[in-house]
């Protein structure tokens, strides 16, 4: 394996890490590129085929093109592609200012339960639920239009966060995403508990910590606890609303237990967005029952995503980066359900 000195491990997206060290194993030429553009450019060679993967920025796998790329980035883009071809996904609008939210929840959404988010984020970065009132409209709509462009609001869904990975344009993992949390044992302060929790998840590298933030302080007061509180023995704790895993989130590993049908979404996507790696974000309300209108409906779809998640989450664990290896250097004979890829 060669990087250049000026590259270290640490400084990698978790991605990165992983991709190299599974290319390493396969004894594959890794190679820093310089660009002027780019904040991480490599070239991953099979020596004795010559065939070389590209990796630009956050293309962490070869078969995403720019267009694709941007329709999965632009959420409102995303819902007109999915509500064309009649897919389920909640009702979703546009929003540019603090008026235009308002006058789209008041129009649209006053009845119903709604998240706020910006257009075109990620990582959970300025999402919103639990809003009841024009003055939480307008306050969020500031909130996310103060550094986004546009946002938008979606009808709330109520349900167990999923997220569906494709590798090679199959099926290869589901992990449930659960917010972050910490269980008390009576004895520990909730932040002792924060402590030992990211101690266990810095041993996995998984660079998902969980930052006490001023959410999560508001979390706490409404159960009227602070930082200092202990809380009761196997009492969980919630510390963020959203799911996201760059938030703390973890991830278990439900890909064995997910009704069947929610696999046949994969060639759907994968043609619409002409996209063959990617994730699928939807809310459950039951994992064992078919994805239909009463148990189902599609948030997001991630391209690029993050994979990485695979190789920590609870329970089975998959080795999503040799995956991606294999779907690229071996694609007529790679099989996203082999044993191979079980950690």
């Amino acid at each position: 394996m060669m990087i250049k000195k000026s590259i270290k491990n640490h400084q990698l997206p978790l991605h990165l890490e992983y991709l190299f060290k599974e290319a390493g194993k396969k004894i594959f030429k890794i190679e820093h590129l310089h660009g002027i553009i780019e904040q991480h450019k490599f070239r991953i060679t099979n020596p004795l085929s010559g065939k070389s993967m590209l990796i630009i920025g956050s293309n962490m796998y070869p078969d995403l093109s720019c267009a694709a790329s941007i329709f999965t980035k632009h959420k409102w883009l995303t819902y007109k592609i999915l509500k064309k071809a009649n897919i389920l996904t909640p009702r979703t609008r546009l929003f540019k200012n603090p008026e235009n939210a308002v006058y789209i929840w008041k129009k649209r959404f006053h009845e119903k339960g709604i998240v706020m988010k910006p257009e075109n984020g990620g990582l959970g970065e300025k999402v919103f639920t639990g809003i009841k009132n024009i003055e939480d409209v307008k306050k969020y709509a500031k909130m996310i239009l103060k550094n986004y462009k546009n946002g938008i609001i979606q009808r709330h869904k109520k349900g167990k966060d999923l997220r569906i990975q494709a590798i090679g344009g199959q099926y290869f993992a589901a992990c449930r995403r659960l917010p972050a949390h910490v269980y008390g044992n009576g004895k520990n302060s909730i932040k002792e508990l924060i402590l030992e929790k990211n101690k266990e998840k810095a041993k996995l590298h998984t660079k998902n910590q969980i930052i006490v933030d001023a959410e999560t302080k508001k979390l706490l007061r409404k159960k009227n606890y602070t930082l200092n509180s202990i809380p009761h023995e196997g009492e969980k704790v919630r510390l963020k609303k959203a799911s996201n895993i760059g938030l703390g989130g973890e991830p278990v590993d439900v890909t064995d237990i997910l009704h069947s049908s929610f696999r046949t979404l994969i060639p759907t996507i994968s043609e619409l967005f002409s996209v063959k790696t990617f994730a699928i974000d939807c809310i459950v309300k039951d994992l064992r029952a078919p994805f239909n209108k009463e148990n189902a409906s599609i948030i997001e779809i991630n391209a690029p995503c993050m994979w990485a998640l695979n190789h920590f989450a609870r329970g089975q664990k998959r080795n999503a980066a040799l995956a991606i290896l294999d779907s690229f250097f071996e694609q007529e004979s790679f099989d996203a359900s082999s044993k191979k890829y079980l950690i």
